[in-house]
């Protein structure tokens, strides 16, 4: 890869002229040389397998061209989904009287504990997983995105990956660029354990035909098919995780949408999930 640089070569200074000067004034001219270096860091050769960069964008791209071509149509998009209501005027106004107290002395606070406020911690630990899950348990992060990147990033390459299929295009996407997969062979990527889910098996994989990986990608309810697993799936789930040792990454970023009560809304309802070798749940709650 060739980096352009521009360095100047020789400045000269002469005094300005025709202007009344109280102190000596100077306009400086400088001569510029472009030189062409040589940058010896290469990126990171996985992002080339990556077909036609991330899913969502594409989508747009391609909804864009069409509506273009077609600018009556009424699309129903498919791609990246959106909020469409505003904030509860509660959630506002405690936003609102937070940002203040940061101008004040008194309710300045600095950063913040690297894993979210205490009583954030509590609230949620005791709202969404009571008796199942202690506050020290709890992280508070920016978001599933950024998370799936950082387990990726926290248990390193040379790891096998399973994911639902369809699933999230993240747990793929980011499998990729840590280099756990092979080259795209035309309907995945060689070396992930894609899980089928599909109106014919209930949208449930079969597990007895899924090879034992070291990670497994799953989310309930299901994007994009919103199918909710069920206590015996998840039963099901737990026990292949934990006979094969792997860890399950359970993304329960839609759990408020479940009104089923055969859908449990965390794994952690589930016996057996909350051990060593069992589960990680991966719980960004979007409201």
């Amino acid at each position: 890869m060739a980096l352009l640089i521009q360095k100047p070569v020789g400045c000269t200074a002469v005094p300005l002229r025709n202007k009344p000067q109280r102190l000596p004034s100077l306009a400086v001219r400088c001569a510029a040389a472009t030189e062409q270096s040589v940058l010896r860091v290469s990126r990171n050769e996985n992002f080339g397998k990556l077909q036609a960069g991330y899913l969502f964008p594409e989508i747009a791209r391609r909804r864009r061209a069409h509506q273009e071509k077609n600018p009556d149509a009424q699309i129903i998009s498919l791609g990246i989904g959106d909020t469409t209501e505003p904030l509860p005027q509660y959630i506002a106004d405690a936003m609102a009287k937070a940002a203040a107290g940061l101008a004040t002395r008194e309710g300045y606070s600095g950063y913040g504990a690297e894993q979210g406020q205490g009583p954030l911690r509590e609230a949620l630990a005791s709202t969404f997983y009571p008796g199942m899950v202690a506050a020290d348990e709890v992280f508070v992060s920016d978001g599933s995105k950024c998370d799936i990147s950082r387990l990726q990033v926290m248990f390193g390459a040379n790891k096998t990956i399973a994911a639902q299929d369809p699933s999230y295009p993240v747990y793929v996407d980011t499998t990729v660029m840590m280099g756990n997969t092979g080259a795209h062979n035309g309907t995945g990527f060689d070396g992930i354990e894609y899980m089928v889910c599909t109106p014919q098996n209930n949208f449930f994989p079969d597990l007895s035909k899924t090879k034992r990986t070291d990670i497994i990608f799953f989310c309930s309810p299901n994007n994009p098919t919103g199918a909710a697993a069920t206590r015996d799936q998840l039963k099901q789930l737990v026990k292949f995780a934990r006979d094969n040792g792997s860890l399950l990454v359970y993304d329960a970023a839609y759990a408020l949408y479940i009104s089923n009560p055969d859908c449990p809304k965390t794994i952690y309802a589930i016996e057996g999930a909350c051990t060593m070798h069992g589960s990680a749940q991966l719980c960004h709650q979007q409201h």
